[in-house]
């Protein structure tokens, strides 16, 4: 089973795995989103009825830990007031969009309720 071995995490993967489901409605990405709970894997991109399920490399993860940190010292050196807010799930069901990046920020003050730049 193929969605299964998704959910479990392989440290040893030199490459993300990618699967993509089309046709899927904006209530099925809901309900996958509300499965895997607190879980951080797989992470889902939602867009216009095409849904990707994605189970970062260790080198995927790596690399955006070594660019979150080039934008926070970035941010520190120029004095740019900045909150980390990891990752968070973005969702638009007006535009059926729905994203989990990797880190997030948000520049300036953090506004309430928060959502990042």
């Amino acid at each position: 089973m193929r969605a299964v071995s998704l959910f479990r995490r392989d440290d040893a993967a030199t490459d993300d795995h990618i699967v993509l489901l089309r046709d899927v409605a904006w209530s099925d990405y809901q309900r996958h989103l509300e499965q895997r709970g607190e879980e951080p894997v797989p992470r889902f991109a939602y867009l216009e009825g095409t849904l990707e399920l994605m189970t970062p490399s260790r080198q995927h993860e790596t690399l955006k830990s070594m660019i979150g940190r080039l934008v926070e010292t970035f941010c520190l050196e120029r004095g740019i007031e900045f909150s980390p807010l990891g990752s968070w799930t973005l969702e638009n069901k007006t535009s059926e969009r729905g994203a989990e990046p990797d880190e997030c920020y948000v520049f300036g003050t953090v506004a309430d309720p928060a959502r990042p730049d």
